[in-house]
């Protein structure tokens, strides 16, 4: 798994194979992370906006990060 991008205590963007997987830090009390598969428009605002393009889906994520639980992974 390869480390494309990182914000330390907000999320961690990885390749694997063919996949893209955003890890975001969730929670207040008790800290935990979800991780999920990008998805084809989720990886195009990646890949044409950097970091920037995935701000609003790790807020998504750490504000509800139950509404993501079905598309989590690892």
């Amino acid at each position: 798994m390869q480390l494309l991008a990182q914000s330390p205590w907000d999320y961690d963007l990885y390749q694997e194979g063919d996949r893209i997987l955003l890890t975001v830090v969730c929670g207040t009390v008790g800290i935990f992370e979800i991780t999920v598969e990008l998805t084809p428009a989720e990886r195009a605002l990646w890949e044409a906006n950097g970091a920037d393009g995935l701000s609003s889906l790790v807020q998504a994520i750490r504000d509800n990060p139950a509404a993501f639980q079905a598309r989590a992974v690892l």
